[in-house]
């Protein structure tokens, strides 16, 4: 009767172990995924709206054209909004898409490239962006020399394409290479 008893109770406890890590696991997940997706609520609040083009109607003081250029990097956009946070600029780029568990590399590229053209254009330090998809989750990105310099590349690859130069295939995926818009000029396709 002991060693049934015994048996009982060590299964027991093992599955009450087994749950309480799944919990535990369950809500680091939940804080990590809340502490990269929260926003400062100061930028709701003490930021002056400095441009926007999502209400069709352009509302700037600071910032003119809704079109930023830089010839130094023979680059052009139009950001969705940009908040002033003191005498910095915070750009705003809104999704249509529900977000993803992190932002994607793109969006982070779009962004720091419309960080970029503010601070050639206007003169205004852009330490941070914010992209925003349409469930609600936001992000928010840090303008960091490491990213601007990962645009910089991205800009070079794409002006070496645009010359001409083979894509770099970074897959072994046939149906990555079915859905590419290089597949017709790629050595190294499927």
């Amino acid at each position: 009767m002991v060693g049934i008893i015994e048996l009982l109770l060590s299964d027991y406890l093992y599955h009450v172990v087994f749950v309480l890590l799944i919990l535990l696991f369950l809500l680091g997940w939940k804080i990590r995924r809340s502490s990269k997706s929260r926003l400062k609520q100061d930028y709701k609040v003490d930021g002056k709206e400095a441009y926007s083009d999502l209400s069709g109607t352009q509302t700037s003081e600071i910032i003119e054209s809704p079109i930023l250029y830089s010839s130094q990097l023979g680059l052009s956009g139009k950001p969705d909004k940009v908040m002033m946070k003191g005498d910095k600029a915070v750009v705003w780029e809104y999704k249509s898409s529900d977000a993803p568990k992190e932002p994607y590399m793109s969006h982070k590229l779009q962004v720091a490239c419309y960080a970029m053209l503010i601070e050639e254009e206007k003169g205004i330090s852009v330490k941070e962006g914010i992209v925003k998809y349409s469930d609600g989750e936001a992000f928010e990105i840090r303008i960091t020399e490491r990213l601007k310099k990962k645009v910089l590349r991205k800009l070079d690859r794409m002006r070496n394409l645009k010359r001409g130069a083979t894509p770099r295939k970074n897959h072994n995926s046939q149906g990555k290479c079915t859905a590419c818009i290089y597949r017709d000029i790629c050595k190294n396709n499927y």
